[in-house]
């Protein structure tokens, strides 16, 4: 049995945004799934996690995105940006068609893997 709280920065800070707790029983899925929601025509996935980041895809309501793996350089996957009107985290998702890019997290809801 696994439980798993997603979300916590890796220093030991307490940042708890992607994932309600949820219990697993084997075997194991490590992925994380997310569904785009809130959005009043769609959700930008972006080259960079700011608004500077060249649009790649719109994403509407109810698309079903992946957290990304880590790059070759260890890149992050969640980061911090101000720009524009918006100042918040960006996730790096998958789209189901293999698309990687940056979201807003305050649209994403989590979703079953």
């Amino acid at each position: 049995m696994s439980l798993t709280l997603a979300g916590a920065w890796p220093t030991g800070g307490g940042l708890f945004l992607f994932a309600q707790p949820s219990i697993e029983f084997p075997p194991f899925d490590d992925t994380l799934a997310f569904q785009v929601a809130r959005t009043t025509n769609c959700l930008r996935l972006r080259s960079a996690p700011s608004d500077q980041g060249t649009v790649l895809d719109c994403l509407p309501n109810g698309v079903r995105v992946v957290l990304s793996e880590p790059g070759p350089n260890r890149d992050p996957v969640v980061d911090f940006y101000r720009g524009g009107a918006y100042s918040g985290f960006a996730v790096r998702v998958r789209t189901e068609d293999g698309m990687d890019g940056w979201v807003a997290h305050e649209n994403l809801d989590h979703a079953e893997p």
